[in-house]
């Protein structure tokens, strides 16, 4: 082989390897699009299952409130 040949020979092989690596960097960016895409959604929905049990958290509280002021009337109720 001659020097031209081997030369166009490492080129041929060059732009080979350089558009592979370019499909594999494009299938690998895809993927990586959709994982971060997964774990995105996945923090929305923990957001919105602490929303919910937040609003629960509040009811009860205001449930024990109640029942706290209900327990203070009697004891005034009893006192007297």
């Amino acid at each position: 082989m001659s020097d031209t040949e081997i030369k166009k020979y490492i080129k041929q092989v060059r732009d080979e390897a350089n558009e592979d690596m370019k499909t594999h960097l494009g299938v690998l960016n895809e993927m990586h699009a959709e994982n971060l895409k997964g774990i995105r959604d996945g923090f929305a929905l923990q957001d919105i299952r602490f929303d919910r049990i937040d609003k629960k958290l509040g009811k009860v509280d205001e449930r024990l409130d109640r029942i706290e002021d209900k327990l203070d009337i009697k004891e005034m109720v009893e006192v007297v």
